[in-house]
C-alpha cells in the first residue's frame, strides 16, 4: 500500500469545516447537500451549470424525478470495500479529492455517518482505466448492487427511468456510405467528441442522495456522492437524456441555419454515451461548421466544463472511434489487432480452466462486442455465453457447459481465421451488391439446392426419412435451413479463391418462412437450427461472405417439391435433364416476346410437349389453366434472373388462357350439409326436447 502524499490527499480544511457545520447546526443530509451546491428557494438546481430555459429550447418535457421503492434499512456496520480500494488506496484518495474539487462529492469525517440514521453506505471499488498504471489513477465506482436484494439498485422505480432507443454504431457507417454516394468519396471526413465527466453533470436530487455513500476507514471519511454514480444501473439512460439533447440540434442544423452560408446539408449527429461522432464532406466550411455547432451545443446543454479538448480530435479520413478503426476514403472499419489479440487470450483462458466468474464473463464478452459488431454471424455465439453472464452468481465461480466450451471453440476459429479488418462499411444494415442467387428446397427423401447462374446443383438423397418424418426437432423448418449451410460450406471455397479479397453476397431463396428468418436474424429456439446459425456464422467469417435469405412465393417456385422429385420418374432415369431444361429455356426465350397472333401461337405450341412430359399428367386428362400459368410464370423468373427485365402476356396469350378457363370441368360442388350427417342427427337428436 501507498503511503498518501501531498498530491494524493484529500482537502482536509474542506472537510472538517464542513463536519462542524453540520455538527454546530445539526443539519441533517438532505440540508446538508442543499447547503453544499447552494439549493435555496429561489434557484433549486443542483448543477447550476444546466439551465432549464435553455433545454427547453432544446426539447420539451425535460426533467426527471427518480425515486426508491420503499426507505432501506441500514446495517449497524459499514460494508467492506472490495479488495481494488485497498491495493489502490493512493489512486482513490486522488479520484476522491478530484471530486471534492469539482462537487461531484460530499466528504465529511468518518463520525458523521452516526448523526444522519438514514445514510446507507455501499462497497467501494476501484476500476482500472484504459493505458493508466492503477497506481497512479483509477475510477472509482460503487457497488449499488449489495446487498442483494435490498440494493439501491433494486429499490429503484424504473418506471421514472426516460425511455431511450439507442442508434447501434452502424449508423456510422450508413452515413459514409450515404456521402459516398452523395458526393466525393475522398472528401469525407470524421471527427470525435468527448463530454468531460459525463457522469458528474447530473446531480442527484437531495433526498436521494442518503442511498450513494461509501465509508473509507483508511482515510476516515464519509463519501457522498452528489451526482449519478458510476455504479447506477440508471445512469447511462439519465445521462442519454442529456447526450441525446446534444445530438439533436445537430442533425437539425446545417451551414445555413448556424451561419451565412449557402450550404443547407444538415450535420450528421450520432452519439454515444460521452462519445460525439460527425461524418461529413469536405465542402467549403462546411467542416468548421460542423465542428464549431458540436461545440456551441454541448456548452448550452451541460456548461461550460462540459467539453473534454484532450478527446477531441481533428478531422481526420481514419480515426479510432467506439474501439474501433474507421476509413472514410476506403469506406472500411477495422477490429484493432490488440483487441483481436485480448479476446484471443481471454478466450483461450476461459477454455483451458473450463470456469468461469461472473466478472470474468463479463470481461469476455466486453471484448467480444467489437467481433459482434463487426461480424454478424457472431451473434448465434453470444446467446448462450450471454445468459451464463446473466444467471451467474456475483462471488462464486462456475463450470462451463459443454455447449458455453463450444461457443468459446467457434470463437477461437472466428478470431484466428475470420476477416476483421478493412471490413467493407456497405455490409452495415445495407446489403453489398449480390453476387451469387442459390434456390433450395427440402423434403423427407432429401433435399436439392441449385445455382443457375453457374449450372451446379446439390443433391443428397435421405436413407431414413421416416425417422426424419418423425423427428420434431429437425422438422421440414430445419432441414431447409440446413440447405443454406449446406451450400456455403460447399461452394463457399470457390467463391472466396474468386473473389479477390472482397465481401461476396449470398442471397438464399427457400419458401420456407422459418428458415427464412432464422437466417437472416442469426436466432432460433431450435437446437439443431442453432447449430446450423453457427455453421452459416463460420462460412461468413471464413470465406467473406455475407448471406442473406428470401422468401420465394409458390407461384414463382419453379423448383417446388424439387427435393421429393428429383428420385422419382421422370427425373430419376433422366441423365439429359439439363440440357432439356435448356432447350425449353431457349425456346422460352426465343419465341415469347413475339408481337403476331401467329407467333403467339407457335410459341404456345412449342412449350406445351414440356410442359406435357415434365407436368406430372398421371390422370391423362391434361393441364389445367392454373397449372398452365404457374409453369409460365417461369418464363416471367428466367427474363428476370438472366435478362435483367420483366414479362408478362400478351392479349393473345391471355385470350387463349380464358379460353382454357372456361372449357376447364367445373369442381364437384360440395353440399355444406351431406344426407348421411342429416340422417345420423335425426337418429341421435331428442326432438321432444328442444333448447333455445
Amino acid at each position: 500500500m501507498h503511503s498518501c502524499t501531498d498530491d494524493y490527499t484529500i482537502d482536509q480544511v474542506a472537510c472538517s469545516s464542513l463536519s462542524h457545520i453540520i455538527r454546530t447546526r445539526q443539519l441533517n443530509i438532505e440540508d446538508s447537500v442543499r447547503f453544499v451546491r447552494g439549493e435555496s428557494d429561489r434557484d433549486t438546481r443542483p448543477n447550476k451549470a444546466l439551465d432549464a430555459n435553455r433545454l427547453m429550447q432544446v426539447s420539451k418535457h425535460w426533467g426527471s424525478k427518480p425515486s426508491g421503492h420503499a426507505r432501506l434499512q441500514r446495517s449497524d456496520h459499514p460494508p467492506k470495500n472490495h479488495g481494488s480500494c485497498h491495493r489502490n488506496l493512493r489512486s482513490v484518495t486522488k479520484s476522491t479529492r478530484e471530486g471534492q474539487d469539482c462537487g461531484q462529492y460530499m466528504v465529511v469525517e468518518a463520525d458523521i455517518l452516526s448523526c444522519w440514521p438514514l445514510v446507507i453506505c455501499c462497497p467501494l471499488g476501484a476500476v482500472e482505466k484504459k493505458g493508466v498504471d492503477p497506481s497512479i489513477e483509477v475510477r472509482t465506482i460503487h457497488n449499488l448492487y449489495y446487498p442483494e436484494g435490498e440494493s439501491t439498485n433494486s429499490s429503484f422505480k424504473s418506471d421514472s427511468v426516460p425511455t431511450l432507443n439507442y442508434e447501434p454504431i452502424t449508423k456510422i457507417a450508413r452515413l459514409i456510405v450515404y456521402l459516398a454516394n452523395h458526393g466525393d468519396p475522398s472528401r469525407i471526413r470524421i471527427l470525435k467528441g468527448d463530454v468531460r465527466g459525463a457522469y458528474r453533470h447530473l446531480r442527484t436530487i437531495a433526498t436521494q442522495v442518503f442511498r450513494m455513500a461509501a465509508f473509507v476507514k483508511e482515510l476516515n471519511i464519509l463519501l457522498i456522492d452528489l451526482a449519478a454514480p458510476f455504479g447506477w444501473a440508471w445512469s447511462p439512460p439519465f445521462y442519454g437524456l442529456f447526450d441525446r439533447a446534444i445530438s439533436w440540434p445537430m442533425s437539425t442544423n446545417s451551414p445555413a441555419s448556424v451561419s451565412n452560408s449557402d450550404d443547407t446539408e444538415s450535420f450528421s449527429g450520432y452519439e454515444w454515451v460521452d462519445d460525439h461522432i460527425l461524418v461529413e464532406l469536405d465542402v467549403g466550411d462546411h467542416l468548421h461548421q460542423a465542428e464549431a455547432t458540436l461545440r456551441h451545443t454541448m456548452l448550452a446543454i451541460l456548461g461550460s466544463r462540459s467539453m473534454n479538448e484532450s478527446k477531441f480530435s481533428g478531422w481526420s479520413s481514419e480515426l479510432m472511434a467506439l474501439g474501433l478503426l474507421w476509413n472514410t476514403v476506403n469506406q472500411t472499419v477495422s477490429i484493432p489487432t490488440d483487441k483481436v489479440a485480448k479476446a484471443q487470450q481471454r478466450v483461450r483462458a476461459m477454455l483451458s480452466r473450463r470456469s468461469a466468474t461472473k466478472t470474468e464473463l463479463q470481461k469476455l464478452l466486453g471484448s467480444l462486442r467489437h467481433v459482434g459488431t463487426c461480424v454478424r454471424t457472431s451473434k448465434p455465439f453470444f446467446q448462450l455465453l450471454h445468459s451464463l453472464s446473466v444467471t451467474a452468481p456475483r462471488f462464486a465461480r462456475i463450470q462451463l457447459s459443454e455447449g458455453a466450451l463450444q461457443d468459446l471453440q467457434w470463437f477461437c476459429n472466428i478470431l484466428a481465421h475470420g476477416h476483421l479488418a478493412a471490413l467493407p462499411v456497405t455490409m452495415f444494415g445495407y446489403l453489398t451488391s449480390l453476387n451469387v442467387e442459390l434456390y433450395m428446397d427440402s423434403s423427407n427423401q432429401g433435399l436439392a439446392v441449385l445455382d443457375p447462374a453457374v449450372n451446379k446443383f446439390i443433391q443428397l438423397k435421405s436413407e431414413s426419412h421416416r425417422y426424419i418424418s418423425s423427428e420434431q426437432s429437425f422438422s421440414i423448418n430445419v432441414r431447409e435451413h440446413l440447405c443454406m449451410a449446406l451450400a456455403l460450406w460447399t461452394w463457399g471455397p470457390g467463391w472466396h479463391e474468386s473473389g479477390d479479397g472482397s465481401m461476396i453476397h449470398v442471397k438464399c431463396w427457400s419458401d420456407n418462412i422459418s428458415a427464412v428468418q432464422w437466417c437472416n436474424r442469426l436466432y432460433s429456439n431450435n437446437v439443431f437450427s442453432q447449430e446450423i446459425n453457427r455453421a452459416i456464422g463460420l462460412a461468413e467469417a471464413y470465406f467473406n461472405l455475407r448471406v442473406s435469405a428470401e422468401h420465394l412465393p409458390g407461384s414463382t417456385n419453379r423448383m417446388a417439391d424439387a427435393a421429393s422429385r428429383a428420385w422419382a420418374e421422370p427425373f430419376k432415369d433422366t441423365p439429359n435433364l439439363t440440357e432439356t431444361l435448356h432447350e425449353l429455356f431457349s425456346k422460352l426465350q426465343a419465341k415469347s416476346l413475339a408481337t403476331r397472333r401467329p407467333s403467339n401461337t407457335a410459341a404456345f405450341i412449342s412449350t406445351r410437349p414440356y410442359c406435357w412430359k415434365f407436368g406430372w399428367n398421371n390422370t391423362n386428362t391434361g393441364n389445367s389453366a392454373s397449372t398452365v400459368l404457374a409453369k409460365l410464370s417461369h418464363m416471367s423468373w428466367y427474363h428476370r434472373r438472366f435478362c435483367g427485365y420483366n414479362v408478362g402476356l400478351t392479349p393473345g396469350h391471355q385470350l387463349a388462357i380464358t379460353g382454357m378457363r372456361r372449357e376447364d370441368p367445373p369442381p364437384n360442388p360440395k353440399l355444406p350439409i351431406t344426407l348421411q350427417f342429416l340422417k345420423r342427427l335425426h337418429k341421435f337428436l331428442n326432438f321432444d326436447s328442444a333448447q333455445h
